[in-house]
């Protein structure tokens, strides 16, 4: 029976007396739902053909909740490098980044401030490559 239904997609109903006053019913998708055809055969919407289990649609819901917990993290990524972006162009306008440690000379520092100043670029080095 539940080839007949899967193959051909109809809605089907059997009521079947096996022993006097003891019926036995199949129906896909239920039984109300094919008596209500009967009664209705001009009906044009078609039943509801989505009969998944409670996990296919808990499995669903979550499916579709963690993709806008994404979305929105990934709206917060795009405007905080869009501030940052808006920032660095600032910066640049206000020619600021020519007061940057590495645009200073190296004249006058002391020996601490030397090797710190050695130490950025390796992290600057390593950082990029």
């Amino acid at each position: 029976m539940n080839e007949l239904v899967a193959m051909c997609d109809v809605e089907v109903a059997f009521l079947i007396f096996a022993q006097p006053k003891k019926p036995y019913t199949f129906a896909h998708p239920s039984m109300k739902e094919v008596a209500d055809r009967l009664k209705n055969p001009s009906r044009q919407e078609p039943l509801e053909k989505d009969n998944t289990g409670p996990l296919v649609e808990a499995y669903k819901k979550q499916r579709f909740h963690d993709l806008i917990k994404k979305m929105e993290a990934l709206e917060e990524e795009l405007a905080m490098d869009l501030e940052k972006l808006k920032l660095l162009k600032e910066s640049r306008n206000e020619k600021k980044l020519d007061k940057m440690w590495w645009n200073f000379p190296s004249e006058g520092l002391s020996v601490k401030e030397l090797q710190e100043r050695h130490q950025a670029m390796l992290e600057l080095r390593d950082n990029l490559s």
